[in-house]
């Protein structure tokens, strides 16, 4: 695996693989959220460059699924703790009989998700059928891209257990 991982040590940052935790949250209803101390989930990335097939298959097979982003604070984390690079990132977004079709759950996606970069999905080179998030980009960062599922992005997956403590955001294992 071609990955790296965040531990979070005082100010010191070890280890050899990244893992990024999102916030200990719940949905609450109509999109709120709830700072809760018992579940949460990590994001990994892989440093090499796959196609959408292949960087889920990857996810899977090494995570829970791709990831499937559910409000602005996490695309706001992620553009936070995500490294800057010219490659961008598949997410668990794809389009199925023409609509857009979040792939863990197989739930549609509605307006009140969508986050596309102006004039997207334009689907522009045909075939634009998968969805990369662009992070720390200069213009748009934290927005989506319909994109060819044959390009080379990197793999944004997500694993739906671990721990949190004192309730606390961490960057670390689960």
């Amino acid at each position: 695996m071609d990955r790296l991982t965040f531990r979070a040590v005082g100010s010191k940052v070890v280890g050899k693989w990244t893992s990024l935790q999102l916030l200990c949250l719940v949905t609450v209803g109509f999109g709120f959220l709830k700072i809760v101390g018992v579940s949460a989930w990590t994001y990994d990335y892989s440093t090499k460059v796959q196609t959408w097939n292949e960087s889920r298959n990857w996810c899977r097979r090494n995570f829970t699924d791709m990831v499937a982003i559910q409000n602005k604070e996490e695309i706001s984390f992620l553009i936070q703790n995500l490294p800057e690079d010219d490659i961008h990132y598949w997410i668990g977004l794809r389009k199925i009989n023409q609509t857009w079709i979040w792939i863990g759950t197989n739930k549609s996606l509605t307006k009140h998700e969508e986050n596309w970069a102006q004039g997207e999905p334009n689907n522009k080179k045909k075939n634009q059928d998968c969805v990369e998030i662009y992070i720390r980009r200069s213009r748009e960062s934290g927005k989506w891209n319909d994109e060819q599922c044959d390009k080379k992005k990197r793999a944004l997956c997500y694993l739906g257990r671990c721990q949190c403590s004192n309730s606390k955001p961490t960057i670390g294992n689960p």
